[in-house]
């Protein structure tokens, strides 16, 4: 008989992704030593969908239940829908973005670490969110400008862009002529760009702490080459941990929030 070893990401609660990963790493390293040559098959479990805390229906609950159960099911309308009725009723646009569209990311993104749902379907919610950034742009390009320059990148091994790209809209409302750089920014690129741009500040964002080495590689380079310029960092990864690594270094600022972004860029 073929060996079967079964892990269940779900029961490893109070685990970060990287933790969860390393152990399933750890539990295939012994499956190999255990079977040698013989083949095995190495099981993840998964709790059914249907066992999740949603909504029973789209039109119950807040808009925030009601936005993570339309982006659950890929619904692009209805997430629309309601992003267009919480802009129409005053909402601004630093709390969409961060109370409406970043819990329900992060939702989304606790039941994928929980293996609840597949990585497509975080994929498909994350793209869905990214193309409702468009809606507010009206009201964000018609900010006074102010002259000065920031540059916004991901680092050099970081996939996700979204955290990154709503720090950016969030400074260009502010007035600020912000150049966004997106996802696996090379440190060489990076430094470029900040000699041909010369801005007034830098943004660092990291959602996975499998990078966390990538972001204090690419800050060292970047004060090796400007040591005056000040430095945001923030995102998803340092909900784990993290923000001591970061004392370091003189002239480096953690941003919890947008909202901590604005008064940062303030002070």
């Amino acid at each position: 008989l073929t060996p079967c070893i079964s892990f269940n990401l779900t029961e490893k609660k109070g685990f970060s992704p990287v933790v969860k990963r390393l152990k399933a790493a750890k539990i295939l390293t012994r499956a190999k030593t255990r079977t040698r040559a013989r083949p095995f098959f190495l099981c993840f479990t998964q709790v059914p969908l249907t066992t999740m805390n949603q909504p029973t229906s789209p039109d119950s609950g807040d808009a925030l239940s009601r936005f993570t159960t339309y982006l659950l099911a890929g619904d692009r309308q209805g997430c629309r829908a309601i992003t267009e009725e919480l802009l129409k009723s005053g909402m601004p646009v630093p709390a969409l973005y961060q109370e409406l569209f970043q819990h329900a990311l992060y939702r989304v993104g606790e039941l994928w670490e929980q293996n609840r749902i597949s990585v497509a379907r975080e994929h498909i919610a994350t793209s869905i969110v990214e193309s409702l950034l468009a809606i507010t742009y009206p009201l964000i390009c018609n900010a006074h400008p102010t002259g000065k320059r920031v540059v916004v990148a991901c680092t050099p091994t970081e996939l996700h862009q979204l955290g990154a790209r709503m720090v950016a809209d969030i400074l260009e409302m502010n007035g600020w002529d912000s150049r966004f750089l997106g996802t696996t920014t090379a440190a060489v690129g990076l430094i470029h760009t900040l000699k041909e741009v010369h801005p007034q500040l830098l943004c660092l964002s990291l959602s996975t702490q499998m990078a966390f080495s990538d972001l204090l590689a690419t800050i060292r380079q970047v004060q090796g080459q400007f040591p005056d310029l000040p430095i945001a960092v923030g995102g998803q990864a340092f909900r784990w941990g993290g923000v001591e690594q970061l004392e370091a270094f003189a002239g480096v600022h953690y941003v919890s929030s947008l909202n901590r972004l604005e008064e940062l860029i303030k002070s």
